[in-house]
C-alpha cells in the first residue's frame, strides 16, 4: 500500500495597482508570464521534488540507480554518454518496461549533438534538418530542470501518474501586507497536483555523464 499527497505549488509577484487598472493589455502580459513561470516550477517539481514541505516527490529521487555492472558487461572500452543512455534503455527493458524517452540537460544534449567524426562531420546532428531530437530511436527532451552532468531514461507512460487536481489559478490582492497603503498589488499563481511513481524500476537515473559545464561536477 502506498499513498501520495496532493501538493499546492505556486509563486507570486508584486506590482503596482495602477498597472492592473490602467493597462488591460499589460495585465494579460503579466497573466501569461505568471502561468509560464508556474509551468517551469511544476517541471522542476515533477523531476526533482524532494517530497518535503509542499514539494512533490519527483521522478529522479524515486528512480532506480544506473547499473554500472550492466555497463561493464555490455560496453567494450571506455563508456561514453551515448553508451550510458543505451545501457539505461537496456536496464529499463530488462525490467520488462520498454523505454519511451530520454531526458537530458541542454548542455548534455548539445554535447552529444556536437560530436564529430575525424573528418569534422557531425555524427548525429544535421544542422539543416528540422527533425525532432532522438537517440536510439527514442525522443529526447532537453530541459534545464535536469542538472547538468546527469541523464534520465524511462517508460514515463507506465512508471508514473500525474494527477492534476486543480489547474493554474491566478488571484490578485491589494490587501496583502502594505499593498493598500503603497498602491501595490500581489499576483499569486498556483495549482494543486500529485505525482505517483508506481514502477521505480522503469525510471533510470544516470547520475554521472561526461559533459559538465565549467566549474560543475567534481
Amino acid at each position: 500500500m502506498k499513498s501520495t499527497v496532493v501538493e499546492t505549488i505556486g509563486h507570486y509577484v508584486r506590482t503596482s495597482a495602477q498597472i492592473l487598472d490602467d493597462a488591460p493589455r499589460l495585465r494579460g502580459f503579466v497573466d501569461t508570464r505568471m502561468r509560464q513561470l508556474l509551468a517551469l516550477e511544476l517541471e522542476d517539481q515533477v523531476l526533482l521534488g524532494d517530497g518535503l514541505s509542499n514539494n512533490l516527490n519527483g521522478l529522479v529521487p524515486q528512480s532506480t540507480a544506473y547499473d554500472a555492472n550492466l555497463e561493464s558487461a555490455v560496453v567494450s572500452g571506455t563508456a561514453t554518454d551515448l553508451d550510458r543512455i543505451r545501457v539505461a534503455i537496456l536496464q529499463v527493458q530488462r525490467a520488462n518496461f520498454p523505454a519511451t524517452g530520454v531526458i537530458l540537460s541542454p548542455l548534455n544534449w548539445a554535447a552529444i549533438e556536437l560530436e564529430k567524426t575525424s573528418e569534422g562531420a557531425y555524427k548525429f546532428a544535421n544542422p539543416q534538418a528540422a527533425t525532432g531530437p532522438r537517440l536510439w530511436g527514442l525522443p529526447v527532451v532537453a530541459t534545464n530542470a535536469l542538472p547538468e552532468g546527469t541523464g534520465h531514461v524511462g517508460n514515463y507512460q507506465i512508471a508514473a501518474t500525474f494527477y492534476d487536481r486543480m489547474q493554474a489559478s491566478l488571484q490578485v490582492s491589494t490587501e496583502d501586507g502594505d499593498n493598500f497603503k503603497e498602491l501595490m498589488a500581489t499576483i499569486r499563481a498556483y495549482l494543486r497536483a500529485a505525482l505517483a511513481v508506481e514502477y521505480p524500476e522503469a525510471l533510470i537515473d544516470i547520475s554521472s555523464m561526461d559533459a559538465t559545464a565549467p566549474g560543475a561536477g567534481s
